[in-house]
């Protein structure tokens, strides 16, 4: 099975392994050396907290090209009020599911 099919038929599961992989590629050699992240200092941990994000936009891109970038960008910058037990509540992004082929 190609790798791009794999991506597109199990998109949730690609992604999760993608993201651990970006992000322990980075702090597995800084937790095997004994180092410690200190304020201000090198070695630090941000480069592993951006795996998810790299994963969103790789997963986004080997499934749906394009489009998928161009969506992902836009769930990530939309806002829609919703009603919440009688008050009004801002919402970030919604969990949108695919149709399953």
């Amino acid at each position: 099975m190609r790798r791009e099919e794999t991506s597109s038929r199990r998109p949730i599961v690609t992604f999760v392994v993608v993201a651990y992989a970006l992000s322990w590629v980075w702090w597995l050699p800084l937790a095997l050396g004994g180092h410690v992240v200190v304020t201000g200092a090198s070695p630090t941990h941000l480069p592993g907290l951006l795996g998810p994000m790299l994963a969103a936009l790789l997963v986004a891109s080997a499934v749906d090209g394009r489009l998928g970038l161009v969506t992902l960008a836009r769930s990530m910058v939309s806002w829609r009020m919703v009603a919440h037990g009688g008050r009004w509540c801002s919402a970030r992004s919604r969990l949108q599911s695919r149709p399953t082929p």
